[in-house]
């Protein structure tokens, strides 16, 4: 079973891989080239956010201080995502549904 931790860095693995394959768009025939890779890694955003949210009420302390530490590069990874995803509505893109906290 993986730590919260390791899901963790798997979200900001997946939402870098967003971000990248987003950011460099200019048409709406690019965006449709990756629009199944995009799904795919939107599809398991959501999975491993679904995971993570599931495990949340039982964190240890040592669990939160991990996942603190990792808070600022799931910010960045996040925001980056965003932006990319702000950019690419143009061509009808929709960020993943990502749970609640």
């Amino acid at each position: 079973m993986p730590t919260p931790n390791k899901l963790a860095g798997e979200m900001i693995v997946e939402m870098n891989a967003i971000s990248k394959l987003i950011e460099n768009v200019e048409t709406q025939a690019e965006f449709d080239s990756i629009s199944s890779d995009l799904n795919q890694h939107g599809q398991k955003l959501t999975e491993i956010g679904n995971r993570f949210k599931a495990m949340q009420a039982d964190l240890t302390l040592e669990d939160r201080k991990l996942l603190e530490e990792k808070g600022p590069a799931m910010m960045d990874a996040a925001m980056r995502m965003a932006t990319a995803a702000i950019e690419a509505s143009k061509f009808g893109y929709e960020m993943p549904n990502l749970p609640g906290r």
